[in-house]
Parts: structure tokens; C-alpha cells; sequence
């Protein structure tokens, strides 16, 4: 079984309390709290895992924070990543950082990765109407 990939910036910020993010000259400092409660909530990628529910409790802890010139898309985008891991985490890698910069694109191809058989294969979502 391949060893599971390992978010340093995580680790690192468990041994200093905090993480900074700098990005477009702007910088995000996480508390150790934030970090905890972040790293309680991470998305493996695995087929029992919900992939929505993962999403909406990133959301919760995310919009509960403000940070001074920032818009809550930018902070969703930035510390987003950070709550990935093992399969999640890779794909991130390979496909996401860097390349997706808008939180819906995120969502959308997050989705289709973990829940293939759930999109129409014709750049949507199925609705629940739509089976």
C-alpha cells in the first residue's frame, strides 16, 4: 500500500502554532485552532468518504473567518487545499494547484474526480431530477 502523502505545510504549523500564506501580496495567518479544526474535517478521497459533506464543513469553518482584503472566494481557494489529503491531496497536485483559481471550477472538478458517475460527462452536474 503506498505511503500516504503528507501536507507539510500542516505539519509545520502544528510545531509553530500558526501557518502563513502569502499569495497576490496578501497574507493569511492561521491559528493552531483554526489549523486543528481544519485537520479534524480532511478529505481522504476515499469512496466512503462524502465528498459534499467534506465541502460544506470547510465552508462552515472557512466563512466563519475574515481576513482584511481578502474576499471569502480568495480565502476559500487558499486554505481549501489544506484540508486535503492522501488521494484528495494528490489530485489537488496534479491537477488543481496552480490551474484551478476560481472556488466553483474547485468544486465542480472535485466533485467529477470522487463522484465520476454522478456528471453527464457534458461540462454539468447532473441535477437530482435527472437521476
Amino acid at each position: 500500500m503506498a505511503e500516504p502523502i503528507i501536507n507539510k505545510s500542516m505539519e509545520k504549523a502544528h510545531s509553530e502554532s500558526y501557518l502563513s500564506i502569502t499569495s497576490n501580496d496578501i497574507k493569511i495567518n492561521l491559528n493552531k485552532e483554526f489549523l486543528e479544526e481544519l485537520q479534524k474535517n480532511t478529505y481522504h478521497g476515499g469512496i466512503d468518504e462524502d465528498v459534499i459533506d467534506h465541502i460544506a464543513k470547510v465552508l462552515e469553518i472557512v466563512d466563519l473567518s475574515h481576513v482584511l482584503g481578502t474576499d471569502s472566494y480568495q480565502l476559500r481557494m487558499k486554505i481549501f487545499s489544506l484540508s486535503l489529503t492522501n488521494e484528495a491531496r494528490q489530485w489537488w497536485i496534479d491537477e488543481g494547484e496552480g490551474k484551478i483559481t476560481v472556488w466553483e471550477e474547485l468544486v465542480e472538478n472535485l466533485f467529477c474526480k470522487f463522484y465520476p458517475d454522478l456528471y453527464d460527462g457534458e461540462d454539468e452536474m447532473l441535477d437530482e431530477g435527472d437521476n
